[in-house]
C-alpha cells in the first residue's frame, strides 16, 4: 500500500539544490518575487492495520513574475516525512515551472526531480506540460494537461504518460456569493507492465464543487475509476503511490485569516487496491499556506 516500500540507502542530499535556487533567485535580476510557505500534518488509518500512518510536508514556492512579457517562473521545494510504527520515510519534490499568457489562453510546463528513501520512487523524473482557455472571463475555462513519469531504480524502469481534460465553472447565486465547479478526467497509461501495475489503462474523473461564503471556502469532491500515479493541480502535484484508488469522497475547509493566510483542513476515504487486496483508508489532514 502507500507505506508498502522498501528504504534506499545513500539518498542524495538536496541540499546544494536548495542552495543554488536560493542563490540563483538573490541576484539582481530577479526583483520581482512572490514567496509562499506550505506545511501541512496528516494521519491516515488503514482498514487492514491497527497502526496509523502519519506524517508532514512542508515546502516554499517562490515566483518570478515578468509582467511585460506576461510570464512567471516558479521553482519549488517540498519535503515530505512520514512515519509507520518505528518505520520514517523521507522524501523530497523539486520543482521547476514556466507559465505564459496569451489573452484569454494560459501555457505552461515543468519538471520534477524527486529524491526518496524509497528504492520505488528515488530519481524519478515527472515532466508536465497543460494550456487553459477562459471561454468567458473569469467564468468558465477549459482545458487539458498532460505528463510523463519516469520512475528507475535498480528492480525496474517504468515510463507512465497522462492525458487530463477539464474544466471549471465560476457562478454564483443570491445566496452564495462564489461557487466553482470542477470536472477532469484522468487517463493513464503505464507503458510497462509488472505485477504492481494494472494491465489495462487507467481511467478516471474527479468533480469537485466549493462555495466561497466571506472568509470561508468549503469544497466536496468525488473520484471514481481507476487511478494510480496521477500527476495534479496543473503538474504541480505527483502522487508516487502504486495503490490503484477505485473511489474517493473528501471534503475540505479552508479558511482566510488574512487574503494571502489561510488555514486549512481535510478528511477523506478512499477505497483502493494493492496486488489484487480490496480495503480502504481514512485520512485527515491539518495545515496553513501564506503568501508574501
Amino acid at each position: 500500500m502507500e507505506k508498502a516500500c522498501e528504504r534506499e540507502e545513500g539518498v542524495p542530499n538536496p541540499l546544494p539544490f536548495i542552495y543554488l535556487i536560493l542563490f540563483i533567485l538573490s541576484l539582481p535580476s530577479f526583483p520581482k518575487i512572490r514567496v509562499g510557505i506550505d506545511f501541512d500534518s496528516y494521519s491516515i488509518k488503514y482498514s487492514v492495520y491497527e497502526q496509523v500512518y502519519e506524517g508532514f510536508s512542508a515546502g516554499t514556492n517562490i515566483r518570478y513574475l515578468n509582467k511585460e512579457k506576461k510570464s512567471s517562473v516558479d521553482i519549488a521545494v517540498y519535503y515530505t516525512e512520514s512515519y509507520y510504527v518505528y518505520t520514517k520515510y523521507k522524501r523530497w519534490n523539486i520543482t521547476s515551472s514556466y507559465s505564459k499568457y496569451y489573452n484569454n489562453y494560459n501555457l505552461y510546463s515543468g519538471l520534477h526531480y524527486i529524491i526518496s528513501d524509497s528504492i520505488y520512487t528515488n530519481g524519478t523524473i515527472v515532466i508536465f506540460a497543460g494550456t487553459e482557455y477562459s471561454l468567458i472571463k473569469d467564468k468558465f475555462l477549459i482545458g487539458f494537461d498532460t505528463s510523463l513519469s519516469m520512475y528507475r531504480n535498480k528492480f525496474f524502469s517504468l515510463n507512465v504518460s497522462q492525458f487530463s481534460p477539464k474544466f471549471k465553472w465560476k457562478f454564483t447565486t443570491s445566496l452564495i456569493p462564489i461557487i466553482y465547479l470542477e470536472t477532469a478526467v484522468y487517463y493513464i497509461n503505464p507503458f510497462e507492465n509488472f505485477e504492481f501495475i494494472p494491465k489495462d489503462d487507467l481511467l478516471s474523473t474527479e468533480v469537485s464543487l466549493s462555495a466561497r461564503f466571506r472568509k470561508v471556502m468549503l469544497s466536496m469532491r468525488f473520484m471514481t475509476g481507476e487511478q494510480m500515479l496521477a500527476v495534479k493541480n496543473r503538474g504541480y502535484s505527483v502522487n508516487t503511490s502504486f495503490t490503484t484508488k477505485k473511489k474517493r469522497y473528501t471534503i475540505y475547509a479552508k479558511y482566510y485569516v488574512l487574503p494571502a493566510f489561510t488555514i486549512n483542513a481535510g478528511v477523506s476515504k478512499t477505497f483502493a487496491e494493492y496486488f489484487g487486496i480490496d480495503y480502504y483508508y481514512d485520512s485527515y489532514s491539518v495545515g496553513i499556506k501564506a503568501l508574501y
